[in-house]
């Protein structure tokens, strides 16, 4: 990490640039079942997961200054591997007596993003501004030889499935996206005075956006007529070309053996989007105490997905589309009673677009769940309301109270449907969903004192907290009448009703070097993971506490210290859902505590 500014003549060019490692190890036990709809288990395995990952970042940033004038280039480049071998032992569905079976999964993550940014700032006149930016940004990722294996104990032997490819197969993916955006916005000063510091000016902007996104997926399926002896830790006695060459299994793709001309032919999804949009926005203070904000954005959307999967062909289906337009209406008011009182009120319209993978109906297979898109998926309108008091009994201290409302029309939500995988899916679940919530935030300095470092120079030392804690009453109706919802209504997906952030930082000076400690805990309590359908309840995603601890000491300069102890309470991680037979914990497991020091050094 480290940054220098150039002078050239009159102007400057500050250079920043930064690069990271990371790794780490984590080795987590975890217990994985699954029940039918009455709630009866069929599938009951415990593991042990271990995985390790790696992240790359490399950025630069250039800031050309000319006067109130600049030229701005960031480029950002992130890089994650995350590998991982997965084994379970239990039942699963056993049609006699006695039956275990044996799951055994390898798979690799590799995940590279690139963002490049041009952003420019410029004073046409004394009353009017231009800004621009420009950027493209890249996903590339692939998941190479994914291998799931998995074999039954019956008689005092393992063996692969029988006439069941993909219970053993082999998976490669790629996904690609190509993302360019442009904006350009006008700032116009309408007062008469430009010293007059009450604002008063008019934006006038607009925006185009474009995506390209391509998924590729082949599998090779193991399908074996009559069961075989399996060494489960050296399959490679098994899996090898002599057994090919003799029967002993048929190797075959997601699309069927070599007689199909497609065999070869990758299941896939492509996804286009372009977003053209033009916005309005005046702000407006007619004194030191009363501000307010109005504008409007037109919004112009083109979405289409094409596929070829594992489920279905848009080629028979025809693709998903959504080509809509909006005109999205924005209103904010700031009243400021005194110095330490202010009110504020908002209030918008926006919208929620499905994302590719929300659509496309590829099935993804996992060890719990399988996951695919819906192509009937629509856009969620939503109206927003917001209303706040906020409280500055000092400097540095805040006491704020936000009360909110949300009315969501067609919400998406993540739904489990009846199938022999435990598939979850995504579907416009209602008519609507309503949210209604009240946030309230402090922040506090308990003891501040300045103190005079050995260089004679004088800084503060503090220790100060600050929580933020919510409460959120949520209700989305169930009316999709292709579901066959288990209930009538449901609390908001992903929605936590109590949600709490809090923290304490003591910050001071030991000689010249800077000591910065912080303590941070957070809670969701329970919420829906997942909303059930055709006599399958909710699952529950129960509630976790987080506590962390960081502290860094910077030496001089250049050089800082870090000390970091992630999530010390170490909690159980569930997924519950309730049957007829009583609460079944589907997911159990501890994430691990995370403890890291490092060196940093800045040029």
């Amino acid at each position: 990490m480290g940054g220098r500014r150039i002078d050239i003549g009159d102007n400057y060019l500050n250079v920043y640039g930064l690069l990271t490692f990371d790794n780490g190890y984590r080795f987590i036990e975890r217990e994985v079942k699954n029940t039918n709809s009455n709630g009866s288990l069929f599938f009951d395995v415990e593991g042990q997961n271990y995985n390790y990952d790696t992240q790359q970042i490399g950025m630069v940033n250039l800031d050309y200054r000319m006067g109130k004038n600049n030229i701005e280039f960031i480029s950002l480049y992130i890089h994650k591997n995350t590998q991982s071998f997965q084994e379970y032992e239990g039942i699963n569905n056993p049609e006699q007596d006695g039956d275990r079976v044996y799951i055994n999964r390898q798979q690799t993550n590799d995940n590279n993003l690139f963002v490049n940014q041009l952003l420019g700032r410029f004073d046409l006149s004394e009353k009017l501004e231009l800004k621009v930016k420009g950027s493209f940004n890249a996903i590339r990722g692939s998941e190479p030889d994914r291998r799931d294996f998995q074999y039954l104990f019956r008689d005092g032997f393992y063996s692969p499935d029988v006439d069941s490819g993909g219970n053993n197969q082999r998976y490669f993916s790629e996904l690609q996206e190509n993302d360019y955006n442009a904006t350009v916005k006008l700032k116009y000063n309408l007062n008469k005075d430009i010293d007059n510091d009450l604002l008063n000016y008019i934006e006038l902007g607009g925006d185009y956006r474009n995506t390209h996104h391509v998924f590729k997926a082949t599998v090779f399926n193991h399908t074996f007529n009559s069961r075989v002896a399996v060494d489960i830790n050296n399959p490679d006695s098994v899996y090898n070309q002599p057994s090919l060459t003799a029967g002993v299994f048929r190797l075959e793709t997601g699309r069927g053996s070599a007689i199909n001309p497609e065999a070869f032919t990758p299941f896939f999804y492509i996804g286009d989007k372009s977003t053209i949009a033009g916005n309005l926005n005046y702000v407006k203070a007619f004194n030191e105490k009363f501000l307010i904000n109005v504008g409007g954005r037109f919004e112009n959307i083109n979405q289409e997905v094409e596929y070829n999967t594992n489920i279905a062909r848009s080629s028979i289906n025809g693709p998903s589309e959504i080509n809509e337009s909006f005109f999205l209406p924005s209103l904010g008011v700031k009243y400021t009673i005194n110095e330490e009182n202010i009110v504020r009120l908002g209030a918008s319209q926006t919208y929620m677009l499905p994302r590719f993978k929300e659509i496309a109906p590829f099935r993804y297979d996992g060890v719990q769940f399988a996951i695919q898109g819906d192509p009937d998926l629509e856009i969620s309108n939503i109206i927003n309301l917001d209303v706040a008091y906020e409280f500055y009994p000092s400097k540095g201290e805040l006491i704020s109270l936000t009360g909110f409302y949300k009315n969501i029309s067609d919400p998406v939500s993540r739904v489990a449907i009846s199938s022999a995988g435990n598939t979850l899916t995504y579907l416009n679940i209602g008519e609507k969903a309503t949210v209604l919530g009240i946030e309230l935030e402090a922040k506090k300095d308990f003891v501040t004192k300045e103190m005079t470092t050995l260089n004679d120079v004088v800084r503060e030392s503090k220790l100060s907290g600050g929580i933020t804690a919510s409460y959120i009453n949520s209700k989305q109706d169930l009316d999709n009448p292709l579901a066959q919802f288990s209930e009538d209504s449901t609390e908001l997906q992903g929605a936590a009703p109590f949600l709490i952030n809090a923290d304490i930082n003591y910050n001071t000076f030991i000689g010249t070097s800077n000591l910065n400690t912080a303590l941070v805990f957070s809670y969701f309590c329970d919420r829906v993971y997942s909303v059930g359908t055709r006599g399958f309840e909710n699952i529950i995603e129960k509630g976790v506490p987080t506590l962390d601890f960081v502290s860094s000491l910077k030496l001089g300069d250049n050089s800082k210290i870090s000390l970091k102890a992630r999530n010390l309470l170490n909690p159980k991680i569930q997924l519950e859902r309730d049957g007829e037979l009583g609460n079944v914990v589907l997911s159990n497991y501890k994430r691990g505590v995370d403890i890291s020091l490092g060196y940093s050094y800045q040029f």
